[in-house]
């Protein structure tokens, strides 16, 4: 395929999903075409940047399909290009802060305000919101100084996620801080200790779990 961001946007979300069937990057005839790192990350930016505007123009299977192969570990080494270091460091670093784009111009809309909403199991996206920091590639180990500054826009995504007016969104705030707390305990448990009183009651047990890093 052509390598513009044109095709490359159409190649993530221009595909129809049958209900109960693979999702695309599942299917036997897929195969993941050859994409440069930094072109992938380049295109990432830009994504994130027009999020809402992908959003308004496609159905909620293709929109969410689409980003999961772009950030999910286990649907291909996409996501990965994300951490290399043949990318540079500003463009990835801004890559992942514009991450936080996807929940508060669409999960915080779209998902359900609820701690346990419906349809987790199919390309939704409250599926999508509930796993995204679980997927990613990255959850804080090895801690290593040329990890420093993702590692803190990340856990700066998580901290504003969880100030989002939606149950969904908080919740997989705590997701992501449960998966980060083993590698970044003081730093979770400070997100966590400065936004307790805007957790709510459903998730209470949840955020004592996120705080041990006993979540799924």
């Amino acid at each position: 395929m052509d390598k513009s961001y044109s095709d490359f946007k159409s190649f993530l979300f221009e595909r129809e999903w049958k209900a109960g069937g693979p999702k695309w990057f599942f299917a036997e005839d897929f195969y993941d075409p050859v994409f440069e790192e930094g072109f992938i990350v380049d295109c990432a930016l830009q994504i994130f940047r027009e999020i809402d505007n992908i959003w308004a123009n496609h159905s909620e299977p293709q929109f969410v399909l689409g980003l999961q192969y772009l950030i999910d570990r286990y649907c291909g080494i996409t996501c990965f290009s994300f951490l290399s270091d043949q990318v540079p460091i500003s463009t990835r670093e801004s890559a992942i802060s514009l991450m936080f784009e996807v929940f508060e111009k669409v999960f915080a809309k779209a998902c359900a305000n609820a701690d346990n909403p419906t349809n987790m199991h199919l390309p939704s996206y409250n599926y999508l919101c509930f796993m995204w920091w679980y997927v990613f590639p990255r959850h804080g180990a090895p801690r290593t100084q040329k990890m420093k500054i993702i590692d803190s826009i990340i856990l700066n995504n998580l901290e504003k996620t969880l100030l989002l007016d939606n149950v969904t969104c908080k919740k997989a705030a705590l997701h992501g801080l449960g998966c980060w707390q083993p590698a970044y305990d003081e730093e979770v448990q400070k997100i966590l200790t400065r936004n307790a009183l805007i957790i709510p009651e459903c998730l209470l047990l949840y955020a004592a779990r996120a705080a041990v890093g006993d979540v799924q």
